[in-house]
């Protein structure tokens, strides 16, 4: 079975080079988060750029009809994943900008730049080759992914050694320069803050604590459901200790559904993570590499486990749990608490010891280094990393 999907896989890819005979446009490039789910991540943050300049012509790729109409309604130019303009589209885009990994049947020239940014950063959840669900097709699927990229982008020295380098077994250039999507959290973020507050209806006169509550996705829904939060709970209890009002954004996973009582807001709907991040003032969350984001911006970051045991057993993390700088919680009470008690000088110290071990790359010049790098067509050297000076801990 594996050797017929690789087998059906490899002759797709060689059927579509039929593509090629069309010219490369050097002055286009094409988009693509999620697979075309969002605008959003180091794909936009990058196309700012590229719009800012307008050298270039920029297609986003959109894997819906609901998505379609959502991005041309931003003047975005849209191509539909899957289609036959998609296909064109991608085979004759000098620069393809992605954050995962594209379609395994689609061809890349050589002349072409595929960059992937990837969408996580931090020694998080275990990966690629190092999941425990890896197969044999696996192996086969990153040799053939890896051959369409000219760089990863990496947001620190540990991703790029233990995912990039080691679970996806990539050995082409890396560019350490920090995620673009995270050059945002370095700058004053009352502008955004507003613009998220505004844009989900809240009430701008109280100044509100905003709690940013972003679960990850169980497979079963009975675990859902049983380690659960009681977010009317949490925003009472937090909004009592800390006499202010406080306002739950609740970001789900794209298949998680959640009845939110009052004092909570869905903000499954807002593309922009980053933006939530710029918005919060606290995170609230388990296994996510957001929480490492968020740590750039120095807020308190809690992270709630009471299924850690459990969750270890089944995927496994790169990093030690009990070496994250965040306040591990198992209760409804310890998440309270560590909420209105996280922010001092040990968690401070705590970050900057992390940042370290890591070997943080992040800075508010990571989209523009990326931009920078490939207007000048530099070189994409095998087995190089560049970016900023490694400063990695024990």
């Amino acid at each position: 079975m594996i050797f017929i999907k690789a087998l059906l896989l490899y002759a797709a890819e060689h059927l579509l080079r039929l593509f090629w005979l069309l010219p490369l446009k050097k002055d286009q490039v094409l988009f693509i988060s999620y697979g075309g789910k969002q605008f959003s991540d180091s794909p936009k943050a990058l196309y700012d750029l590229y719009q800012a300049e307008g050298k270039c012509r920029l297609l986003w790729a959109a894997d819906s009809e609901r998505e379609e109409k959502a991005m041309r309604a931003k003047g975005l130019e849209t191509v539909r994943t899957g289609s036959f303009r998609y296909l064109r589209a991608f085979c004759q885009s000098g620069t393809v900008i992605t954050n995962c990994h594209v379609a395994t049947y689609l061809p890349v020239r050589k002349k072409q730049t595929v960059i992937n940014t990837w969408h996580g950063m931090g020694p998080l959840k275990k990966v690629g080759l190092d999941a425990p669900s890896s197969t044999a097709y696996d192996r086969i699927f990153f040799r053939v992914q890896n051959r369409k990229y000219k760089a990863f982008l990496s947001g620190c020295a540990y991703s790029t050694d233990v995912m990039i380098r080691r679970s996806f077994d990539y050995h082409g250039t890396v560019l350490e320069w920090g995620l673009p999507r995270n050059a945002a959290l370095f700058g004053d973020s009352g502008g955004i803050r507003l613009q998220v507050m505004r844009g989900l209806g809240i009430p701008e006169e109280n100044d509100p604590y905003l709690i940013l509550y972003a679960p990850t996705y169980r497979e079963s829904q009975s675990a859902q459901g049983r380690n659960a939060l009681d977010l009317a709970a949490l925003v009472k209890d937090v909004s009592q200790r800390l006499q202010r009002p406080c306002v739950c954004l609740f970001r789900g996973h794209h298949m998680t559904r959640a009845d939110l009582p009052a004092g909570c807001v869905d903000a499954g709907g807002w593309q922009d993570m980053q933006d939530l991040l710029c918005a919060a003032d606290a995170l609230v969350t388990d296994y996510s590499s957001c929480m490492t984001d968020m740590a750039i911006t120095r807020k308190p970051v809690v992270l709630y486990v009471p299924d850690e045991d459990d969750y270890m057993h089944e995927r496994g993390m790169y990093w030690p749990m009990r070496r994250l700088p965040f306040p591990l919680c198992r209760t409804q009470e310890e998440v309270v608490k560590a909420l209105t008690e996280a922010d001092g000088p040990a968690y401070q110290q705590a970050l900057d010891k992390y940042f370290d071990a890591i070997g943080l790359a992040e800075g508010p010049d990571s989209a523009e280094r990326v931009y920078q790098y490939l207007q000048k067509n530099a070189p994409f050297p095998r087995d190089a990393v560049i970016g900023r000076k490694r400063q990695v801990g024990a």
